[in-house]
């Protein structure tokens, strides 16, 4: 029979109880050796370090990965702008390619129903009739009719009459729209317009033939008239403040068109040049403001995340000194538990050993890591005994009793030698205050 005694098993057990409810806040700083001085900076220096890279890392491919973002927005807005700009450019060149065919083709009907009757045209009827009209109301620079043998009936510029030389006006280009109006066509008299250069200035051209070589007609046959406007500085400035496409204007063919531009090509296929503009760009300028609050904003953010790492790493700190200082509790207990002279069983709520000191290893004869695990009742307690202590255990579980009597049974070593022990038994509580096992000494 083991020599424990009630009252010594009751002291025990308070005694552990006392060292459970040790709390850690309660430690004296007299209990902290160097060496753990020594750990503490050293886990501070290694917790800076290790999280300072990657969260600065993070910072920084999130700044990054922001303003990539705010440059593509930024760019995927100039482009739908330069799109926008340039199909405004088409469609200005070609209305005004429609609006000089049609004006062209109308005055070309009105002179031809007034030929037969007033051939050869008065010069001051076409002034008033032709000439200041299409000046005044279309704009246009130049109204020039012109025979079939290629001499100039009449010429108007700026709303006058004016002599000019036919070679200075019949370029290939110009000649090329006359020879599509000589053409003779099964369908009716239209007009053709294009792009031509004479008088150094790109113009629009439209062309219409006046005669059909109707028998008795006094029109002579491959007379047509030409209208023409310059696409000079005054035209493109108007152009450009109607279209709010910036610093509209004309390059020569021999600088290099800009990837917004538009090419001018003349009828005869002659590069003219191109139609360009300033480009616009809101989305840069958007970018631009971005960029900039970015960069006011990164210190901030950097300050952010250096908050973050410290917040981060002194929370870490105190996780691993409490762990540390509960090692040490649990170290410190088990020297207490191993040095105790009674056998201390700690039974979980299956009612299986979950720890048991020296002096239970030795009685029992069996080592700790054998003995962790097993079913008390089961495997320990004699079989002629077991239903009773089953039923004690049972009733501290289910919280019936804190605590029992002090009561003997005999328990089963590994070699089969029975030992009579006298026990005192309690419960464990949660926070909660549930039993979560039983502590016998």
């Amino acid at each position: 029979m083991d020599d424990d005694l009630p009252s010594a098993s009751r002291r025990t057990i308070l005694f552990i109880r006392r060292i459970g409810a040790h709390q850690l806040r309660t430690q004296s700083n007299s209990d902290m050796k160097p060496e753990d001085d020594r750990t503490q900076k050293e886990d501070h220096d290694v917790l800076t370090h290790n999280m300072i890279l990657p969260v600065g890392a993070m910072g920084i491919i999130g700044v990054v990965l922001i303003t990539f973002l705010v440059f593509m927005a930024a760019r995927w807005q100039d482009g739908i702008a330069t799109d926008r700009s340039l199909r405004t450019a088409v469609t200005m060149l070609d209305q005004m390619h429609r609006d000089m065919a049609r004006t062209t083709i109308d005055y070309g009907r009105f002179l031809r129903l007034e030929s037969d009757r007033l051939w050869p045209m008065d010069g001051e009827w076409l002034d008033t009739r032709i000439g200041h009209p299409i000046t005044t109301t279309h704009g246009y620079d130049w109204i020039i009719i012109i025979n079939g043998d290629d001499g100039f009936d009449y010429v108007n510029h700026d709303g006058k009459r004016v002599d000019i030389d036919p070679a200075a006006v019949l370029t290939p280009a110009i000649r090329r729209l006359i020879g599509l109006a000589r053409e003779p066509r099964a369908e009716p008299i239209r007009a053709h317009s294009g792009l031509g250069k004479f008088q150094g200035e790109v113009q629009f051209v439209g062309v219409t033939r006046l005669s059909e070589a109707t028998p008795g007609s006094p029109v002579l046959d491959g007379t047509v008239l030409l209208l023409a406007t310059a696409l000079d500085e005054p035209a493109m400035a108007g152009l450009s403040s109607t279209l709010d496409l910036p610093d509209l204007r004309i390059v020569a063919p021999e600088e290099a068109p800009p990837s917004h531009g538009i090419p001018l090509i003349a009828a005869d296929g002659t590069a003219l040049g191109g139609v360009t503009w300033t480009k616009e760009s809101p989305g840069q300028h958007v970018f631009d403001k971005a960029l900039f609050l970015i960069i006011l904003a990164s210190p901030a953010l950097l300050g952010l995340a250096w908050a973050f790492v410290r917040r981060a790493r002194d929370t870490v700190l105190i996780v691993m000194e409490l762990e540390r200082a509960l090692h040490r509790e649990r170290e410190r207990a088990g020297r207490y538990l191993s040095i105790v002279g009674s056998i201390i069983v700690a039974i979980d709520a299956d009612g299986r050993i979950e720890l048991v000191n020296d002096r239970g290893c030795r009685v029992l004869g069996r080592r700790r890591e054998d003995l962790i695990g097993c079913d008390w009742v089961a495997e320990f307690v004699v079989e002629e005994e077991r239903e009773r202590v089953a039923a004690t255990i049972q009733e501290l579980l289910q919280g019936e009793r804190d605590e029992v009597a002090p009561t003997e049974y005999q328990v089963v070593a590994r070699d089969g030698e029975r030992r009579a022990v006298a026990w005192q038994s309690t419960t464990v509580l949660d926070d909660a205050g549930t039993v979560t096992g039983i502590l016998s000494s």
